[in-house]
């Protein structure tokens, strides 16, 4: 059974039998696979805001473990991204879109393992939106400048504390 508490789902894409499909070019391959070189994130979940063509969320899934959210603005370009991959049988299953401004995506706060920035330098609103779905404690914000990538690892929450045993420390002592 599947349960719809938010009004009417949308239709969901269906593959086309026999749709030529195309393969991420090239330079998206590269792109992804120096993007998991770099941030060392081969698996859990993972944004993917500024990919127009589709290519790179595609390589990316094609070459890790990662459950992918593709944030797009443009409804003509999410629907496209949308049939691709389930043409691909990707759409779903590995790869999700989310027609949603990179400024404000709506989605849980601290949950990605992986984040990978739009080309070119971002607005501070987008900066912002990173940092707050970026999983602490190792959580990696991917930077794109041309085909240099630069990687923004999380440390602990301010005034997390470190825990080292079952009640906080060799002592037992809950503090």
């Amino acid at each position: 059974k599947v349960y719809l508490f938010d009004g009417n789902p949308g239709p969901k894409p269906t593959p086309l039998v026999g749709a030529a499909t195309p393969e991420p070019n090239a330079k998206a391959v590269a792109e992804a696979m120096q993007i998991l070189s770099a941030s060392n994130v081969t698996a859990g979940y993972a944004v993917v805001m500024g990919d127009e063509s589709g290519d790179l969320t595609e390589a990316l899934a094609k070459q890790s473990e990662l459950q992918l959210l593709l944030i797009e603005p443009d409804a003509i370009r999410a629907e496209a991204a949308r049939l691709r991959f389930a043409n691909e049988g990707l759409y779903g299953v590995r790869i999700a879109v989310l027609m949603a401004s990179p400024e404000q995506t709506h989605l849980p706060k601290h949950f990605a393992n992986l984040l990978i920035a739009p080309v070119g330098a971002l607005a501070e609103a987008v900066k912002a939106e990173l940092a707050r779905l970026q999983r602490p404690y190792g959580g990696v914000i991917c930077h794109r400048e041309g085909k240099k990538i630069t990687v923004e690892k999380s440390g602990a929450p301010a005034g997390a504390g470190e825990w080292t045993h079952q009640n906080g420390n060799a002592a037992n002592t809950l503090c």
